[in-house]
Parts: structure tokens; sequence; C-alpha cells
């Protein structure tokens, strides 16, 4: 976990000019490990580099959609969610980050993909309206609003239905029940 806090901040420090070698070389490691790890806080840690080089891809030099792979990326982390046998909360909650934030900065790569990513948010908003993992719904709320950047859609192209689903939700996650007041 130590390593991919360091690398984070590696990262964070050096910035763009880490050169794309090195980003494609990080992210690569990172995401062996996010699928061979069998520890639940080594695999949350390593979202946190790919976070980074998603972020500042556009402006490191040579690096795009194409070398970064981000359909295979996009395709495995969806595959991983939905299989539903992910059981940390704060590997999904990444997960469901990273999956928004590259609908965010490569939207023309993953367009196509866009209604089932939301899709997946509502299905996965609609449970834990009765399992409550709040990091869970955080990493969720923060993948759709990174996902609404670019495919938020608007009233007329039917996705008022979506709209009233996540402000219900929101509404309710909100509002403190009885049980929590005490």
């Amino acid at each position: 976990k130590g390593l991919f806090d360091f690398i984070s901040h590696f990262l964070k420090l050096v910035g763009p000019h880490i050169g794309a070698e090195h980003a494609l070389l990080i992210k690569k490691r990172c995401m062996q490990t996010l699928w061979r790890s069998t520890s639940h806080t080594v695999q949350a840690a390593t979202f946190a580099p790919i976070v980074r080089i998603i972020a500042m891809a556009t402006d490191i030099h040579g690096l795009d959609a194409q070398s970064l792979d981000i359909c295979e990326m996009y395709d495995k982390l969806f595959r991983f969610v939905s299989s539903r046998k992910v059981s940390g909360q704060n590997v999904r909650s990444h997960a469901y980050q990273v999956l928004g934030l590259l609908t965010e900065h490569f939207p023309g790569d993953l367009s196509s993909k866009a209604e089932d990513l939301r899709n997946l948010y509502l299905r996965v908003l609609k449970e834990q309206q009765r399992k409550a993992e709040g990091t869970v719904i955080g990493g969720v709320l923060r993948g759709m609003a990174s996902q609404m950047v670019h495919f938020g859609g608007s009233i007329d192209e039917g996705s008022q239905q979506w709209l009233q689903l996540l402000f219900c939700f929101l509404q309710r996650a909100l509002t403190p029940n009885e049980a929590e007041r005490r």
C-alpha cells in the first residue's frame, strides 16, 4: 500500500514531465497488481496512481487512449465490478470512480459504453438503498459526476427518469432516518 501511495505522490510532484513510457509502466504495474492481489487494501491502493495518470494523460506527450489501452482497461474494470465478486467496499468505490473518470477524459473512445455505465451506476444505487455502504455510494456518485461531464444527456433525450432516480436517491441519502438520530 505504501508503495502505491508513494507513486501517487511522486506523480503529483512530477506531473506531466514524467514521460509516456514511465506513465505506461506505472499504469501497467498498478493494473497487474489490482488483478493479482488478494488483499483489498493493496487493490484499493493501486487506484491512486491510475487516477493521476488518467487525469494528466492529455498533458503527457505521447500518451493517448490507444497507448493506455483505455478501452481494454474500461472493459476489465466494468466486468470486474459487474461480476459482483468484488467484496471490498474501497475497491468497488475506486473502480466505480475510475470508470467515470475514463469516460470523462476519453469520451470519444468510450461513447458507446456510456449507457451501460449509467445503467450499472443506477443498479448499484438501487442496491445500496438496502445495504447503504457509504464508501460504495460515494464512489458511484463521484463516477457519475465524472461521467455526466460528457454523457449527462438532456431531458429531451429521455434522461428525465435517470435524473429523477438520482434525485430521489440523493434526497433519501441526505435525509437522516429515525434510527440514525438516536
